[in-house]
């Protein structure tokens, strides 16, 4: 039975996918959260996530942190991708 890695679990926030090695915690690589484009409408919840990011990139050393926003109609991601840089 595998154990949760207490950095993956840090503070109570698990992302979505990391790539790292197990038991070596000078090596944490990425950590990768996942959203559809109806995501950006939900600004509180992608707070969220950019604040979890941070932490693990400042707290448990990980090199890269990415938030990968995925759509699949290029015209609707360009439209609601505008509207969040319209929002800043």
């Amino acid at each position: 039975m595998l154990r949760p890695d207490p950095f993956i679990f840090a503070g109570g926030k698990k992302p979505d996918f990391v790539i790292r090695i197990p038991g070596k915690t000078e090596q944490n690589l990425v950590v990768i959260e996942v959203k559809t484009i109806k995501a950006i409408y939900k600004i509180k919840e992608l707070r969220k996530d950019f604040n979890k990011l941070t932490m693990f990139t400042s707290q448990a050393s990980y090199y890269w942190a990415i938030i990968l926003i995925y759509s699949g109609n290029v015209l609707d991601a360009k439209s609601k991708l505008f509207f969040l840089k319209r929002m800043k």
